[in-house]
């Protein structure tokens, strides 16, 4: 008779596992939240001023607006800062200002001061690169298709502001921020996550290119995911227009914009 013992060893070796595994995910926690907007709409007739510029991605239509899904707010950069703990931040890599469909992305970029950052190109086509910074004078780059990044050091309280002499609207901020954890970014239904967080205190910060900035503490503890709801107020004086995602693609190819409540992937 033959005594086979290996499955039962898999299963053993397979159990330990799966409890080392969860083990390790108790010891972090993860934050998700939403972005919301409040403040009084403006009337939805009220259509956006719109530019029309001619470069090299051709001629496109830009205005400023507020995009949204269900009331909340997409194209948000989003970063944790902590003021006690140790061990490493989640940052990985180099952090990099992309150019792309002649756009800026991300068009905030958290780094820590120090580090060093890349303008990358990635249209097929030449760039007019503006690097502006506090106490430098102006750099005007050419910036070629699939050329070399731009490297820029990034210094402690001075922001970097990216831009190009082609389109108004391309632009980015690298921004230095000293006690710079995580980073994250609103996905197209204006909700984040950060993920692997060690457990203390930290400060999320959330920014909007039309709205600006606004921030509050989260405490992060271990094997438990925290929800956040952040909220940006509109400006009262001069409201910004706000629509879905596919209403400005509609808008801005001359149709008419819907409710900015509706499901942009509506057909």
């Amino acid at each position: 008779m033959k005594v086979r013992f290996f499955p039962i060893l898999l299963l053993v070796s397979s159990c330990f596992v799966f409890q080392a595994a969860y083990a390790a995910d108790k010891t972090t926690g993860s934050i998700t939240g939403e972005i919301k907007l409040e403040g009084k709409r403006p009337p939805k007739k009220a259509a956006p001023a719109i530019v029309e510029y001619q470069g090299p991605c051709g001629t496109r239509r830009s205005t400023e607006i507020v995009r949204l899904w269900k009331n909340r707010i997409t194209d948000v950069t989003l970063w944790l800062t902590r003021e006690k703990g140790s061990g490493p931040n989640l940052l990985s890599g180099t952090p990099a200002a992309v150019g792309q469909s002649c756009e800026f992305m991300p068009k905030m970029l958290p780094a820590v001061p120090g580090s060093i950052v890349r303008v990358i190109n990635n249209d097929p086509y030449t760039q007019w690169l503006l690097v502006e910074e506090e106490g430098f004078k102006k750099r005007q780059i050419m910036q070629e298709p699939e050329g070399e990044p731009v490297e820029l050091e990034v210094k402690k309280g001075k922001v970097i502001h990216l831009s190009s002499g082609f389109y108004p609207w391309m632009e980015a901020w690298i921004r230095p921020v000293p006690k710079l954890f995580a980073v994250a970014a609103t996905k197209w239904d204006g909700l984040f996550e950060f993920n692997d967080i060690p457990p203390g205190k930290y400060t999320i910060h959330a920014w909007h290119s039309s709205l600006g900035e606004t921030s509050e503490e989260v405490i992060v503890e271990a094997g438990e995911k925290d929800k956040v709801e952040i909220a940006f107020q509109l400006p009262l004086e001069s409201p910004i227009p706000v629509m879905n995602a596919s209403s400005l693609e509609n808008f801005l190819s001359g149709s008419t914009y819907r409710d900015a409540d509706e499901n942009p992937f509506k057909k």
